[in-house]
């Protein structure tokens, strides 16, 4: 019952507050129609051309014993009292004020008065008696405050004028009497303010700028609106949004048109349009831009794929000529020739310039007698060296301009993806020789000499890189291959980047969807140094090659080296030759037998891979082999594959990325399995890091065979499906998660299980595997482990059942 009366007593509060609310928006000026005599009101006198000054008064009409009872009005505008001035014989000057607030927007103010006069022989004679109301801003006693006054006229009969409250704000109402002269009766009354809010102008179409005057196009304009009531037309303009300017039309018209005149060429403009109607709330519009030809748009410059050409691309607003202005630091200024076709997509070609160098230009165009010529500001380009013949100065040891080292032919740029500010690389690290006293940051040596390309940042961050452009021969697989350190303190994995890059087209923006991509970072966050490659088709002579540095968000610290840089035709390789090259990661497999196709695709940079793995015939190495998912030509298990790529580091496990592959679908037996213990499995090669243990020879991508105790099973004694299952054989392997025992992935069998307890052997390509317990990708319980996984149920067998004993808990995936 309390609680009922709490919320019936909070419950009228809320109504009472409401209510009162309501009240004071409503209750802005206090006895507006008098009926409290003068309260809220205070009255004043003046004095005009030796008329008396009197005070109002206010009382009842009609005969005594009313107050006012000569020139008696034939009714009350509202209620029983009017508050003014009756006179004879003598002048009347006085009124009344009173200050309020107004909470809304524009407002109209209304007031009702009658001021009316006869002579002393009872004949209507207008002898200048007026009422008259204004309002001044803010609280005031001086009625000089008002600055535009409403007088109502001469009449018998009562009669309602408004004005305009502007604005929320605090006001002071003045109504006064005014009778000049004693020789009439007179009876000047007032009654009923009343303040009621404006309806809103609504505008139905524009502001937009047309056509001005045909004969002045490039100095004149028109603004178009429309509203839903008629209203005036207003358009401020200026080079500024302080405008300035204004042009009006006080016509009341719905379709609204304002020719501006007078404007100067090619610039641009601020405007507002505006329009008032007696009966609704002013209106103003945001502020717009125009601009008045000729305009110069979307400039661009681009190198020309040979050379040290510039290609310069724009747009005019108008049909123009075309030519370039372009001149050096010698200030000797030049022009291309001009074309007179008239366009508005314009490209010029400047050909024979220096290169390396900083140029200003600026862009010509004219259109006669029509438009008056045009001359856009001055920008900057900058020719970058011409593409060389061969990738060079790949290990930033090379001198060039009296710099050494130097980073030329390579052209430095900064990234603004994913970053606020400009925060560009080191640019070239020098001197840490290799195996020399010093070291860079994080204790980082040159992969090779002395010289490498860097960046390193402090609680802060850096991105950007630098490119060079290779002659090539079209239609050729190419192979970039590059070596990094990264380290960071603080973040996560994929903070600090290292990408490689290949436009295939001869581009020079690292941000074109053209650019193939390799992208990774050092697994051991420390100083050693790692090999990566992308490879891609050549689709012209030039080819444009990117290192590329992403350091995302501010950290303790970004660390990134790139050194050891090469291009190159893939060469034919063995797998083991590939999985140790110290040198170019870019490769071709020839008839490599298929050993498993991978249950898992995998997602790199917006595609879908389907994982395969090849094996050597003499069994010394095996690898995995990305191939999009959606190609028409995939192999099977026991298929042979001649693939042509760059080999990286996905997942932590090495894959060659293939570009271009062939298929021998005949169905070939596969290699024998090598037997071996648990503690044999993994290890590293010089491109393949090992996830723990490293000391031993290589084995992620051989086909295996192996043996244990079965510690776990995710699906125990299930038939005719794939489970996952520890096994251990006594070698004491832990994985991340902290089981003792191998991760295998078998394929189910219909006529049998496998339980907990259970002495199997296992015959499948030993992989890297991403566990994720808990289901969500990137969080702390994620882990890498070593996984066999098999390619057929056959590939696996129960050499002895010994269940249910020995079961261990561990996640399910």
């Amino acid at each position: 019952m309390a609680s009922q009366k709490r919320l019936l007593l909070a419950y009228l509060c809320i109504v009472a507050l409401a209510a009162i609310t309501a009240a004071c928006a409503q209750s802005t000026l206090t006895n507006p129609s008098f009926e409290n005599g003068l309260s809220g009101w205070t009255t004043y006198t003046y004095q005009s051309a030796g008329a008396a000054g009197l005070a109002p008064a206010v009382g009842c009409i009609g005969d005594s014993p009313c107050l006012f009872d000569v020139l008696i009005p034939p009714y009350t505008p509202d209620g029983s009292n009017v508050c003014g001035i009756q006179s004879w014989g003598t002048t009347g000057n006085g009124g009344v004020f009173q200050s309020f607030f107004w909470m809304g927007g524009q407002a109209s103010l209304s007031l009702t008065a009658r001021a009316f006069s006869q002579d002393y022989s009872d004949i209507p004679l207008d002898n200048g008696c007026r009422v008259r109301m204004g309002i001044a801003p803010g609280e005031t006693h001086d009625r000089g405050a008002v600055t535009d006054w409403v007088t109502f006229p001469w009449s018998e009969s009562w009669d309602t004028r408004s004005l305009r409250i502007p604005a929320q704000g605090t006001y002071t109402l003045f109504i006064e009497a005014y009778q000049p002269s004693a020789n009439a009766v007179m009876s000047t009354l007032w009654d009923n303010v009343q303040v009621t809010s404006l309806p809103l102008i609504s505008l139905t179409d524009g502001p937009k700028v047309t056509a001005g005057d045909p004969q002045l196009p490039d100095t004149s304009v028109t603004i178009e609106w429309s509203t839903d009531v008629p209203c005036t037309s207003s358009v401020d303009y200026g080079p500024t949004t302080a405008y300035g300017q204004t042009v009006t039309n006080t016509d009341l018209v719905t379709l609204h048109s304002v020719l501006l005149t007078g404007l100067t060429n090619s610039s641009s403009y601020h405007y507002r349009v505006r329009s008032t109607s007696p009966d609704h709330a002013d209106w103003i519009s945001d502020g717009f831009t125009f601009t008045t030809p000729i305009q110069f748009r979307n400039i661009i410059t681009q190198p020309s794929a040979y050379g040290k050409d510039i290609d310069v691309t724009w747009q005019t607003d108008v049909p123009t000529t075309s030519q370039v202005e372009y001149w050096d630091a010698s200030g000797v200024h030049q022009f291309s020739a001009r074309e007179d076709t008239l366009t508005t997509d314009h490209m010029v070609i400047i050909s024979g310039l220096k290169e390396d160098t900083d140029y200003n230009f600026r862009l010509l165009a004219t259109n006669r007698p029509l438009y008056t010529d045009a001359v856009s500001t001055i920008s900057q380009f900058h020719t970058i060296p011409t593409p060389s013949a061969t990738l060079m100065n790949g290990g930033f040891e090379d001198s060039h301009g009296g710099q050494s080292p130097s980073l030329y032919p390579w052209v430095q740029y900064t990234s603004h993806v994913d970053t606020t500010g400009y925060h560009p690389i080191d640019g070239i690290i020098s001197p840490y020789p290799k195996n020399g006293p010093n070291s860079w940051f994080a204790g980082i040596q040159a992969f090779d000499g002395s010289s490498f390309l860097g960046a390193a940042a402090n609680s802060a961050y850096k991105n950007g890189g630098v490119f060079q452009r290779v002659m090539v021969e079209p239609g050729q697989l190419y192979t970039l291959t590059a070596h990094y350190a990264t380290y960071r303190s603080g973040g996560e994995n994929g903070y600090t980047l290292v990408r490689l890059g290949i436009d295939p087209n001869g581009g020079v923006d690292p941000n074109s969807p053209d650019v193939q991509w390799w992208s990774g970072y050092s697994d051991t966050n420390d100083n050693q140094w790692h090999g990566a490659a992308v490879t891609a088709i050549a689709n012209n002579s030039v080819i444009t090659v990117f290192l590329d540095i992403r350091q995302k968000f501010t950290i303790d610290w970004h660390v990134v080296a790139i050194d050891g840089v090469s291009l190159d035709v893939p060469k034919t390789m063995s797998v083991s030759q590939l999985k140790t090259s110290q040198g170019k990661l870019g490769a071709t497999l020839e008839n490599k037998i298929v050993t498993l196709v991978s249950p898992n695709i995998v997602s790199y940079h917006d595609t879908l891979y389907t994982k395969i793995y090849v094996e050597d015939d003499d069994r010394t190495a095996g690898l995995a082999v990305l191939l999009p998912t959606d190609s028409l030509e995939l192999p099977s298990m026991g298929d042979r594959i001649t693939v042509t790529g760059a080999l990286g580091i996905y997942d932590k496990e090495a894959a060659l990325v293939g570009e271009v592959w062939s298929v021998d679908h005949t169905g070939y037996p596969l290699p024998a399995p090598l037997g071996m213990p648990l503690r044999s499995l993994g290890k590293a090669s010089p491109n393949q890091p090992a996830l723990y243990d490293s000391i031993g020879l290589c084995t992620v991508g051989l086909r295996v065979r192996v043996w244990g105790r079965v510690k776990w099973v995710s699906a125990e004694g299930a038939t005719a499906t794939d489970m996952a299952a520890y096994i251990d054989d006594g070698s004491a392997v832990t994985d991340p998660s902290g089981v003792t025992g191998l991760r295998t992935w078998l394929r189910g069998k219909l006529d049998s299980g496998v339980y907990t307890g259970d002495y199997i052997a296992i015959t499948g390509v030993l992989t890297i595997e991403l566990i994720d317990p808990d289901g969500w990708p990137g969080n702390s319980d994620d882990y890498y482990t070593y996984a066999i996984i098999t390619g057929a149920p056959e590939d696996w067998n129960v050499i002895y059942p010994d269940y249910p004993s020995g079961a261990v808990a561990i996640p399910s995936n």
